[in-house]
Parts: structure tokens; sequence; C-alpha cells
């Protein structure tokens, strides 16, 4: 099962032994090491999105809680947040899988190939919120002129 995947992760190395590794496995893959270039990424429409929580210019939960406006996307976590509220945090903002940092490839590609066998709903809403629109904590902000 092979697909266009997002990986978000502001360490080049983690970044490029997923790239790799997913690619080695029939992945189209695209990079993204801060928030906002996820942002623009997520509107090209991957099948899953690998997002880690901690990235220079925003928290993970904040990419999750726009990319939900606009898409189903599956998305896995991958962090280095031990904590159990860390988990409950992400996956109530619309994440459906939490992976701890480190972990094993085999077990990465597992979840990721769950994650898009899994029935989801076709239809997509409208669109992407547009470019101008910003990130606020709890919500977004919509930015156009009229």
């Amino acid at each position: 099962m092979a697909g266009r995947l997002l990986v978000v992760d502001d360490d080049a190395a983690l970044r490029r032994v997923l790239e790799v590794n997913l690619a080695a496995r029939g992945y189209e893959v695209d990079l993204a090491a801060t928030g906002e270039l996820a942002l623009g990424l997520a509107r090209r429409r991957p099948d899953l999105i690998v997002l880690d929580l901690v990235l220079p210019d925003m928290d993970g939960l904040e990419i999750i809680s726009y990319v939900r406006t606009f898409s189903d996307v599956a998305i896995v976590v991958i962090s280095a947040r031990e904590a159990e509220q860390a988990t409950a945090d992400a996956l109530s903002a619309g994440a459906d899988d939490y992976v701890l940092k480190p972990f094993g490839i085999d077990d990465l590609v597992a979840r990721i190939e769950a994650a898009l066998s899994r029935p989801a709903a076709q239809a997509r809403r409208p669109g992407p919120p547009a470019a101008g629109d910003k990130p606020l904590r709890g919500g977004w902000r919509m930015m156009r002129q009229r």
C-alpha cells in the first residue's frame, strides 16, 4: 500500500531516515522542517501526515487543529513527549495515532499502513483556509480581505 506522505519534523537526520525508508516502501514523501512549511504542504492533500509535536515555529497541536478544518487525512504523531496528557491532547485534537520517540521504523510503517487502511470519509471539506489565515491559540482567525 503506497501513497503520498507528509513528514514534519525539525530534526534533519530523522527526516532523511524517514524519507529514505518510506520511499523504499513505495511512498512518495514530502518533507517539512517547520509548521509554516507543513501547513503549505498539507494543502497538497497527502494521504497521511507524520507529525512531530515540537517544531521551532509552532506546536504540532496547532497543525492538527488547522488540518482538521479542511481534511480528514490520517495523522500519526511522533514525539518525545512521554506524558500521558500529551498523547491524550494529540488524539483529542484529531491525531489518529501517537508514536513515542525513539521508535523502530518497522513499528512506524506498520502504524502508517494501519492508519491508511482504515475506512476514511472520502468526502473532503470544501478546501483549506486561505493562505492569509493566521493560527491562534484555540483556533484560526480568517484574515481575508473583503
